[in-house]
């Protein structure tokens, strides 16, 4: 009996540290799942938990059940993503901007490239964004 009493929580004890140690489903998908191309830049997540991707079709979005494509303004790959409140900052070739939801749940794309006080460069790319206190900084 006295070591029935020992085992039992002994037992319970390591059922607990096994449950604890188990991982979360791991679930592939490939580039016909999510309508983009093969190749993905950039990744970041919304306060809603939403994951944004940079790809070379365009702006990805995944809600965790279904996946939205959204073409950059100028057909070209989207080489960088960051979300910042409401707001998807992405940047491309020769234009960088942000999407916001519409009333429907669709993102709708604003340039900022209009903002600039020079013409961009030949052949610009922005690559990164990161934002610092109140400014975003687009790294071409």
């Amino acid at each position: 009996m006295y070591l029935l009493k020992k085992i039992i929580p002994l037992v319970l004890l390591i059922s607990i540290v096994v449950e604890a140690q188990e991982l979360p489903p791991i679930v592939k998908y490939n580039v016909k799942d999510y309508s983009g191309e093969n190749q993905n830049w950039k990744i970041d997540q919304s306060y809603e938990d939403y994951i944004y991707i940079g790809n070379n079709n365009g702006l990805l979005e995944y809600n965790g059940a279904d996946w939205k494509i959204y073409p950059s303004s100028n057909n070209s790959i989207i080489r960088s993503v960051k979300v910042i409140n409401e707001k998807i900052f992405t940047g491309c070739y020769m234009d960088f901007g942000y999407w916001i939801k519409d009333n429907y749940g669709n993102l709708a794309y604003t340039s900022l490239v209009h903002k600039l006080p020079k013409a961009l460069l030949n052949d610009e790319s922005f690559w990164n964004i990161v934002q610092f206190e109140d400014y975003v900084l687009f790294q071409s």
